[in-house]
C-alpha cells in the first residue's frame, strides 16, 4: 500500500511539507504519526480481519493494514527511515468465528458464537530514526476506545510545529512562536486555497469530506496519464513504505534497532 496517497492529493500536506522545506518551523527534531481506529475495540465487534492467515508472508494484521499510512505520512513529510525498532500486541485475544460465505471484516459476533484464537495484531508502535537525523514514533492500532479514525501527524521543529487529525481533516494546527502574538497552536481552516479544493467548494473555511478527495485522487491520476507520468505515490512509494514495514516485523523477533533495507529485486 502506498498509504495516506488522497490525503496527499486533497493538498493537505502541501502546508506542512512547505513549512519543513522552506524551515519555517526551523530544523525538525520530532516527528509522530499515528492511525488509531475503533472498528474492532469490542470482543464481538469483529468476525473476519483478524483471522487472515499468515500466507505467502502477507496478512491483514495492523502492520500491513493500517501502519502503512503512518509510514507513508512520515516519510512524505520527514524523508526516508534509516532504522526502526518495534513492537506489537494482541490485546484481543479471541474473537467470533468467521461464518463462510458471508459478512465482511465489520460483522459483529455475538455472545455464545464459537470463538477462535486471534492469528494478527491489534497493535504496532515503533520508534525510528530518518535518515535525516529527525527522531519520530509511528502508532497503529485498530482495537482502542476513544478515537473512531485518528490517521494523524504532528511535527515539533527548532521554531515551531504543525499537528493534523483526519478526523477534523479541513483543520491544520500550526504554532510558530516567531510571527503569533500568542504561544500555543492556532487553527488554519482548510478551503479554496488548497490545490484542487476550489473547484469543489470555493473560499477559506469551506470544508471537503472523504468522497470528495477520492474525486481529487482520481482527477490527480488521470492528469497522470494524460501528461504521460509516472503518478505519485507509486510503486516507488509502496515498496520504501513495505520496505520499513519488513524491518519492524524484523525487530518484532530481534527486540532490536534494525536497519531498513530496500526489498527491491533487481
Amino acid at each position: 500500500m502506498t498509504g495516506s496517497h488522497w490525503v496527499r492529493d486533497g493538498g493537505y500536506f502541501v502546508g506542512p511539507v512547505m513549512l519543513t522545506n522552506t524551515h519555517d518551523v526551523g530544523i525538525v527534531h520530532h516527528a509522530a504519526t499515528r492511525w488509531i481506529i475503533d472498528h474492532h475495540a469490542e470482543t464481538w465487534n469483529s468476525r473476519h480481519l483478524w483471522a487472515m492467515p499468515v500466507v505467502a508472508e502477507t496478512y491483514d494484521g495492523v502492520l500491513s493494514d493500517i501502519m502503512s499510512h503512518a509510514i507513508d505520512m512520515a516519510q512524505y513529510m520527514c524523508g526516508p527511515i534509516r532504522r526502526v525498532v518495534a513492537t506489537k500486541e494482541t490485546f484481543v485475544k479471541e474473537r467470533p468465528l468467521p461464518v463462510p460465505g458471508s459478512g465482511t471484516h465489520y460483522d459483529r459476533g455475538k455472545p455464545g458464537d464459537p470463538t477462535g484464537a486471534v492469528t494478527n495484531e491489534d497493535y504496532v508502535g515503533a520508534l525510528v530514526e530518518f535518515e535525516n537525523g529527525v527522531r519520530g514514533t509511528l502508532e497503529a492500532d485498530r482495537s482502542i476506545f476513544g478515537p473512531q479514525s485518528s490517521m494523524a501527524f504532528e511535527l515539533n521543529g527548532s521554531k515551531g510545529a504543525a499537528s493534523w487529525d483526519h478526523e477534523t481533516l479541513n483543520q491544520l494546527q500550526l504554532y510558530l512562536p516567531e510571527e503569533q502574538p500568542t504561544d500555543g497552536f492556532i487553527e488554519v481552516l482548510g478551503g479554496g486555497s488548497f490545490p484542487n479544493q476550489g473547484a469543489i467548494v470555493p473560499g477559506g473555511g469551506n470544508s471537503i469530506g472523504y468522497e470528495d478527495m477520492k474525486l481529487i485522487e482520481a482527477l490527480e491520476f488521470l492528469r497522470s496519464v494524460e501528461a504521460g507520468r509516472q503518478h505519485q505515490p507509486g510503486f516507488v512509494d509502496a515498496l520504501a513504505n513495505q520496505s520499513v514495514a519488513a524491518a519492524m516485523a524484523r525487530s518484532f523477533a530481534s527486540e532490536r534497532w534494525e536497519d531498513v533495507t530496500s526489498l527491491r529485486l533487481d
